[in-house]
């Protein structure tokens, strides 16, 4: 039912655009041509006749309140799903009305405020010990539900190892340092799982830092550490706190 809801805002969304640019480009060429005729798919013709401008005029009234009274209900349709606890489905509803008119006074702010809400429900918290490497998952997550992971804390860094002029590898983000993340800094694996639950290939290292907040490009289970070279003898607790959309326990 929500589905073919929004749906139904997408078309209506897309009526009212186009609606509105047919009728202006009648209204902006204001000239009469001789009537056509075109062939119909039951092999007859029909008559069509270009508009005046003041039929113009009047289709294009009827659009542009078609558009207002689209975005009245839809605004209306997200009050009522924030009210429920619907976060995110109240964030697509404002998103379509963006693209039916960005101009829509404080909608930037109310989705970016829907964004945080969203991202600010089902909180739980973990420590975090950076001797123990990834360990295993803390969450499954979900292709395209965001969540946030926020860290607090300190740790103490230390290695002693031996290093070659090539440094640390970084090609492998479980068995070595993590590609593009900075030395140290927390860091988040998200491994996909197929409807067996057989896992695949890791995706690429997140850089976490102290916040930030994922959009899962495929489900999967996450995983947190510290971007650290193997054999690195670290020693400390980094407080982790998860929200959004995270199942915890799940594996």
């Amino acid at each position: 039912m929500r589905r073919s809801l929004f749906a139904g805002c997408l078309t209506v969304a897309g009526i009212s655009a186009l609606t509105i640019a047919l009728v202006a480009d009648y209204s902006a060429a204001q000239v009469t041509r001789p009537p056509v005729r075109k062939p119909t798919t039951g092999g007859k013709t029909t008559t069509t006749t270009p508009i005046t401008p003041a039929e113009a005029r009047e289709l294009e009234q009827r659009a542009k309140k078609t558009q207002e009274d689209f975005i009245k209900e839809s605004i209306d349709l997200s009050k009522d799903l924030e009210k429920a606890g619907l976060f995110e489905d109240a964030k697509k509803v404002l998103e379509t009305v963006r693209k039916v008119n960005d101009d829509v006074p404080n909608l930037k702010e109310k989705i970016e405020d829907l964004n945080n809400s969203m991202l600010s429900t089902n909180k739980s918290t973990i420590e975090l010990d950076v001797a123990k490497g990834w360990g295993d998952a803390i969450a499954r997550v979900e292709k395209g539900k965001p969540f946030r992971i926020e860290a607090t804390g300190s740790y103490k860094f230390t290695t002693q190892l031996t290093v070659s002029p090539k440094g640390f590898g970084n090609e492998d983000p479980v068995k070595e340092m993590s590609n593009g993340v900075r030395c140290g800094a927390v860091v988040a694996l998200i491994v996909p799982i197929d409807a067996k639950g057989k896992p695949g290939k890791p995706l690429d290292p997140i850089e976490v830092g102290d916040s930030k907040d994922i959009r899962p490009q495929e489900s999967g289970l996450l995983f947190i550490n510290v971007n650290a070279p193997p054999g690195h003898k670290s020693t400390g607790k980094i407080d982790i706190l998860l929200s959004g959309h995270v199942v915890r326990g799940a594996k």
